[in-house]
């Protein structure tokens, strides 16, 4: 979990519960963020594609664009937490601070997360659950470098 700006957001992978209640959500007010506990994601995620939508875990629906296409979905994703410049500014100020090298990490987990949810989108019918499951078996394939670690 980390915060910027005024919106505190869950880790890829992992979400936010608020405690004593059923409310979930990958980002809340930074000022509510401490009614609040990180929870890792079941895994390998089990993605439903249904018309417009993706569900995760049968938790959270990311709703798609109309093109939809792996590039598309992936960027969709991605847009819901960084814009354009947000990652043009992380990439670039990556080596400056440890603060801002964890942020690279963040996204770049974000990132993957993303591709996970764009190829079971993309997924032909019925196939979206194995596309899930091939993309997280390549990440446990890749396991000690830093861009496949997954917690939270």
């Amino acid at each position: 979990m980390y915060s910027k700006g005024n919106m505190t957001y869950a880790s890829a992978y992992c979400y936010l519960m608020r405690r004593g209640m059923n409310v979930v959500a990958l980002r809340v007010a930074a000022d509510v963020a401490g009614d609040y506990e990180e929870v890792e994601m079941a895994r390998p995620l089990r993605l439903e594609a249904d018309g417009g939508t993706v569900t995760v875990n049968g938790w959270f629906a990311f709703r798609l664009p109309k093109k939809r296409d792996y590039a598309e979905v992936k960027m969709a994703v991605i847009r819901m937490r960084y814009s354009n410049d947000d990652q043009l500014a992380i990439i670039l100020n990556k080596d400056r601070t440890a603060a801002d090298a964890a942020m690279f990490l963040e996204m770049q987990k974000w990132r993957e997360f993303a591709a996970e949810i764009a190829a079971a989108a993309t997924a032909p019918a019925g196939e979206a659950e194995l596309a899930a499951q091939t993309s997280f078996a390549t990440k446990q394939g890749n396991a000690g470098k830093a861009d496949a670690a997954v917690g939270c």
